[in-house]
């Protein structure tokens, strides 16, 4: 049996708990382990200021009241049909003879000897909850209708990790009066001027229109509860966005940028976890990390220079991969001043974005849940800088191009805009790369190698919510040979000996991918999204079967929640 389950699940719960969840006055959780060695061990979950609990289960009476959880853990060898616990409200019934019943009635046992609410009974892959009223838990020798004074449920750690779960239990059993009060950060507080001469305020005179640069210049508290300012706001964004189309000043091949090295972290603070992101298994870095590609210490080094002497670069264009209205990002490439390798610069140009919500007005609505879809640069530059200078750093060259810096640049016609550099990948799309080839073999290496990808993104915390195949790339340099667009599909991939059971892959945009307490602060652990709609988009756009799906996409681990 795993003698670490205490220091797997339960220490690193307790110390967030404690950390981040109860107050200064509340008393520190701790963990109490007994080891039984007949198969199972078990943890109490108690308050500091709960007396030690002799550790003598079934005949003590040690109720306390301070005891939070009991944690019945079971060896993994030992095979239970989790199914006989009914779901939560419905009577129980456990034959005597049930391998069940014995670990059932010591867990019941223990809770009601030391007055805890919640039982947990798992072998880490699922698990059955106990919960009981506030009339007290049962004592499972002398009442044997136990539906009236317990209600169970029982789910799949696959559904409900086990952390976040002993985590519920705890917070729900200390209670609100021991908690720090709810930050909620996500949306937009503050206080709106005199209403008097709130809709007077708000010119549309181009001198003033003419005065914003970005959308940072606007209020969103305001815009979202004002029609004058929103009006405002949709007046400079049609000004701005004709000073982008001029055919004179838009960027095309040839173009030179000024570049502001190091601008962003100048004027902007990035977005970081307080707590170290774990790595993800051996297992998975060989696979992610296995075709890893050369940095260019030239471009590390110019960049550097200009930083430290406070001077400015140029970037020419050579090639425009993405521009025009309606992007939320720019995409072009080009080579920076006193160096040789062509590299791909992102511009987030706001006057550009896509805007389709208009907010409403008046009685019955709520002004906190509008412009939901305004999207700022300087959020989408600290989401990317996060992923490539923080949480997935390490893999830079390897499952994300490596990256040259979040600067300020000037376009051609004096705009400033927010943008970073990245290594090209010379590749195409897995969506174009699924097209040319869908054997067995090949689709089975597909999954596995998007399967580790994302189980780094999980471990780093890192949530993308805009999947979609184009974003991931294959490079050319891989053991799969992948021609230029055009050339005969049978040269698109070697022979099927030469499919690798690893396809190396490199992903891109990170705009829209939120980051476990990093962008949200109102609570730890933000919530990472089930990434098994990846596994939809697999089948609709390369036709994986769903039988390669089930027999190569490995369950999600506990970190990656």
């Amino acid at each position: 049996m795993d003698s670490g389950f205490d220091v797997k699940y339960i220490e690193p719960t307790i110390q967030l708990i404690n950390n981040e969840f109860l107050t200064d006055e509340a008393p520190s959780l701790r963990c109490e382990i007994d080891s039984i060695n007949l198969g199972y061990g078990m943890a109490r979950i108690v308050s500091d200021d709960c007396p030690r609990i002799p550790p003598t289960i079934g005949d003590s009476t040690a109720s306390s009241n301070k005891c939070r959880l009991i944690v019945l853990f079971i060896d993994p060898a030992i095979e239970i049909d989790w199914h006989i616990f009914e779901p939560m409200g419905k009577k129980t019934s456990l034959p005597p003879d049930n391998i069940a019943r014995h670990f059932f009635d010591c867990l019941i046992s223990e809770c009601n000897r030391v007055g805890s609410p919640y039982g947990m009974l798992t072998d880490e892959r699922r698990m059955s909850i106990l919960y009981f009223p506030p009339d007290g838990p049962p004592d499972p020798y002398r009442l044997l209708d136990l539906d009236y004074n317990y209600f169970i449920r029982n789910l799949s750690v696959a559904d409900s990790p086990l952390r976040r779960t002993i985590a519920a239990c705890v917070l729900f059993s200390v209670g609100t009066g021991s908690l720090k009060p709810v930050r909620r950060f996500d949306l937009c507080r503050g206080a709106l001027r005199d209403p008097a001469c709130l809709n007077h305020s708000f010119s549309t005179e181009p001198e003033i229109l003419q005065s914003f640069r970005s959308y940072r210049d606007f209020d969103l508290y305001t815009l979202q509860r004002s029609p004058a300012a929103w009006h405002q706001f949709v007046c400079w964004r049609t000004w701005a966005q004709r000073q982008a189309a001029n055919p004179q000043t838009r960027i095309k091949r040839g173009s030179v940028l000024r570049v502001q090295c190091n601008g962003f972290l100048r004027n902007y603070r990035p977005w970081r976890s307080p707590f170290p992101n774990p790595r993800p298994p051996q297992e998975t870095l060989d696979i992610v990390a296995r075709y890893p590609r050369p940095r260019d210490a030239a471009i590390d080094e110019a960049i550097a220079q200009a930083f430290q002497r406070n001077n400015h670069l140029t970037f020419e264009i050579i090639d425009v991969k993405r521009a025009g209205p309606d992007y939320f990002s720019q995409v072009f490439f080009g080579k920076l001043e006193g160096t040789d390798t062509a590299i791909c610069v992102k511009l987030f140009d706001e006057r550009l974005f896509p805007c389709s919500q208009q907010p409403e007005y008046g009685e019955g609505v709520e002004p906190e849940l509008q412009l939901f879809d305004l999207n700022f640069a300087d959020d989408m530059m600290r989401r990317e800088e996060g992923v490539y200078c923080d949480r997935l750093q390490y893999l830079q060259g390897s499952m994300i191009p490596h990256c040259y810096g979040f600067h300020m640049l000037t376009l051609p016609d004096g705009w400033e805009v927010l943008g970073f550099f990245m290594e090209i990948i010379d590749g195409p799309s897995l969506w174009e790369v699924g097209q040319q080839n869908r054997s067995p073999d090949f689709q089975a290496s597909v999954v596995t190698s998007v399967r580790h990808m994302v189980r780094a993104l999980g471990f780093a915390g890192v949530d993308q919510r805009d999947w979609h195949l184009d974003q991931i790339l294959c490079p050319r340099n891989s053991p799969v040979t992948v021609p230029p667009h055009g050339d005969d599909d049978d040269a698109c991939v070697q022979s099927h000996s030469a499919i690798p059971s690893h396809l190396p892959m490199v992903l891109i945009d990170f705009a829209f991918a939120p980051q476990k307490l990093g962008e949200d602060w109102s609570r730890p652990g933000y919530p990472i999204h089930n990434p098994l709609v990846l596994t939809l988009t697999l089948y609709d756009e390369i036709r994986v079967p769903y039988d390669i799906i089930d027999d190569h996409w490995l369950p999600m681990m506990e970190e990656e929640y």
